[in-house]
């Protein structure tokens, strides 16, 4: 993180131990924490906001990279009833296109496993080729 200034490479320094050691947030303003790390301190705010920021920019490469055209690529391993059937997996799509600025008629094509790529082709949209494989 040579081309940021200190403090910024010092919040990167802290959002990165937490994500990566799976910590709670509340542990960046923890005294112990403070005693035993040799990053400068920083607040709470300062970590979440500059996560927010990470994620809204890398959402905003994302929507322009996938364009006016793109597909779903998904394995939809299942145990049991645990909501892996079509409407599930069309419903958590919905959810991904609306994050990005998507519509269904933007989705191009959809590779699954089984029938479920089928008919999650058909909720999504008549016109989207659906392939079944192996994944």
């Amino acid at each position: 993180f040579h081309f940021a200034d200190a403090a910024t490479a010092n919040v990167h320094k802290w959002t990165r131990w937490i994500i990566e050691q799976n910590l709670p947030f509340c542990e960046i303003e923890n005294k112990l924490t403070r005693q035993m790390v040799r990053l400068d301190p920083v607040t709470i705010s300062t970590v979440k906001r500059a996560m927010e920021l990470a994620a809204k920019r890398i959402g905003a490469a994302i929507e322009e990279e996938m364009g006016e055209g793109f597909g779903f690529v998904f394995d939809g391993w299942s145990k049991g009833d645990d909501g892996q059937s079509a409407v599930a997996h069309v419903e958590h799509f919905e959810a991904i296109l609306k994050v990005y600025g998507k519509t269904k008629t933007m989705v191009k094509v959809l590779v699954g496993d089984g029938v479920v790529s089928i008919s999650a082709a058909q909720m999504l949209n008549s016109s989207i080729a659906a392939a079944s494989s192996g994944l």
